[in-house]
This record gives C-alpha cells, structure tokens and sequence, in this order.
C-alpha cells in the first residue's frame, strides 16, 4: 500500500506475537528473554526505528530503481534536456552527495551568490570546478582528448555548509560501470556547458528546454522528477510519502549507500564533507581513497541487494565474524549483521 509501519505498530505485533508463544505448556522463557540472550534484538531495532521517526522533516533515500528508471526515461529526450542533464547531476551525488545549494538554483532564471562575497560570485559549481586528469596526474584539456584518457576527476567545493570552501576532491573513474561513473558524469556535465555556452561566473547545472532556451535546474524539478519516480517505481500513492523525496534526498542517498556498503563513520563524514571529530581534519582526499570508493559503488539489479563486485568480500568478512547460537536452537543469528542493522 505504500505506506510506513510506525515503531509503535511494530511492537504491538511483536507483543500479541509474544503471548501466542506457548511459555506456559512446555514451560519456556518469553522470546527474547532468555538468560543466554546478553541483547533484545528487536528491542534495539524498535529504539532505531522510534529514533528515526522522531527526525523532523527527514527525506527518504532514492532507491536503485528508481535511479534506473531515472536514466531510462533521460534517453527519450535530447542531451541537453531537463532530464538528461538531471540524470549526470544524480549520478554525481550517489558519489558526492552534494547539498542542494552546491548545484541546483530555486529559480530559473537568476542563481544565489556567496554571502558577503563578490555581488557575481556563484554558490553553486562552475564550469572550473571540474576538472580531469590522466593516470600520471596530468590535467586533460576536455576539448581536444577522449573520455578515455581520464582517470579521475577532481571537484572543487565553492563554498560548503562545513567552512571548507574551496576544498577539492578527487573521484576515481569506474571503467566496468561508465553509465554510473561520477567521471563520466561530471564529463557530461563539462561538455554540455560548451554546447549550451554559459558564462563562466555562472553555476553549472543548467539545460536547455524544448523551444531553445537555457534555463538553470531548480529545486522543484527535482522534487518532482524524484516524486514521479517513487510513484512509479515503488507504487506510492499518498502524496504525504511521495513529498519525503526532495533535492535533500540526494544527499540522504549517499550517506546510506556508503553506510551500507561496510564503510566506516570516519570515511562517510570525509567524503561526504561532515565536520565533528578533530581528528578528521588529518584526512586527506588521495587517489587511493578515490579509487577504493569507485570499486565499492555498484548499481545493483534489484534494490537493497549486493553487487557482484561486494559479495565476496562481504562472504569473507561473515565468515570470521563469530556466530551466536541460541541454545536449543539451530538458529543461527549474525551478531554483527544485526548491530548493523540496528544502528
């Protein structure tokens, strides 16, 4: 039905669950009150669960299908159209993660300049910001070499929410999946702003609409190419739901796919640009990091599944992760995979 299930709904059906359970004829423990069980596993989940609900306005995370269905419908339009350009830019942040007024604009036709900068000075991405280079360092002049010469990009963060403005990043290109390579992507996106000439002081993220005229993406379009995606996707119908898909959702979408993918706190917040801990100011952005990230982002066929490319060391991990048996019982719980799931 498209519709949530509330922590408290949870546990109510886990409580009438618990009084079905026969403690009195073959005089057993309640579930999940065995002595033997140092932690309530669904007792953690149900606190994960209320905490998350209780996130004013939070966003929810953009599914693989729905980036599919994303890049599918961007073919049936010219590649410099709403859609295409919108599919580079979602592309860039299952990578980045950029906030909405690192890109995109809230009108068409006019773009946010930095607070208390220059009166011309562009918020969001430049064309300059993104830049290309070869396997040896060298920095690749885009109009006059192959999209195969590249090995990495690099982007450089104008102005951020964290105080690091002009913090540059690297991103490994990913040469078994071109279609979802942030390289190629921000190539698009480098290239387009050739095609559709837009001045240098302005932010990059524009495209150009079926009578001709250039226009920068807004934040409504957004919203509203993510919302139709959820719609049709994931079978939502309740508008309320549908709204929870916003620019911010990009973002959200990030943070989950590095977090799923085994990657620790410390690496989320650096490549994502969280500033807290002091010690991760001793980080640093270096091709290896950029590499190693290109190898773990993988589209896979079906939602909240691991790709190939992760299945065997997720295998080897589980296999020297120790098991927990309830007595009794040939139930095998993965202690691990439970905490994460969890958290």
């Amino acid at each position: 039905m498209g519709l949530n299930l509330k922590s408290s709904t949870i546990k109510e059906y886990m409580k009438a669950a618990a009084d079905l359970y026969p403690q009195r004829s073959r005089d057993l423990e309640r579930p999940f009150q065995h002595p033997s069980l140092e932690v309530d596993y669904p007792l953690v989940l149900i606190k994960a669960l209320k905490k998350y609900e209780e996130v004013p306005n939070r966003r929810e995370v953009i599914t693989d299908s729905m980036f599919c269905h994303i890049d599918n419908l961007a073919h049936k339009y010219h590649e410099d159209s709403l859609h295409e350009a919108f599919k580079d830019w979602s592309a860039v942040s299952r990578y980045a993660g950029q906030r909405r007024s690192e890109w995109c604009q809230t009108t068409k036709t006019k773009f946010e300049t930095v607070p208390d900068g220059p009166e011309d000075e562009a918020l969001a991405f430049r064309a300059d910001d993104i830049t290309f280079y070869d396997e040896s360092g060298r920095l690749l002049d885009i109009s006059r070499v192959p999209f195969s010469r590249v090995a990495y990009a690099q982007l450089r963060w104008r102005y951020q929410k964290n105080g690091e403005n002009g913090e540059a990043i690297k991103y490994y290109v990913d040469e078994s999946d071109i279609k979802w390579c942030i390289c190629k992507a921000l190539w698009n996106i480098a290239h387009r702003a050739i095609r559709l000439n837009i001045p240098t002081n302005e932010p990059v993220a524009k495209y150009r609409d079926e009578k001709g005229k250039v226009f920068f993406i807004t934040d409504s379009q957004v919203n509203k190419i993510l919302q139709d995606a959820a719609k049709v996707m994931l079978n939502i119908k309740d508008e309320k739901v549908i709204s929870r898909w916003t620019t911010h959702s990009l973002r959200v979408t990030a943070a989950n796919e590095l977090h799923r993918l085994g990657f620790s706190d410390a690496f989320i917040k650096h490549r994502l640009r969280w500033k807290s801990d002091a010690f991760l100011q001793y980080l640093r952005h270096t091709i290896h990091v950029a590499r190693n990230h290109t190898n773990a982002m993988r589209l896979s066929k079906k939602n909240l599944t691991l790709g190939e490319s992760n299945l065997k060391s997720v295998n080897d991990r589980a296999n020297s992760i120790k098991l927990l048996r309830t007595p009794g019982s040939d139930n095998i719980l993965w202690e691990e995979h439970f905490l994460a799931a969890a958290a």
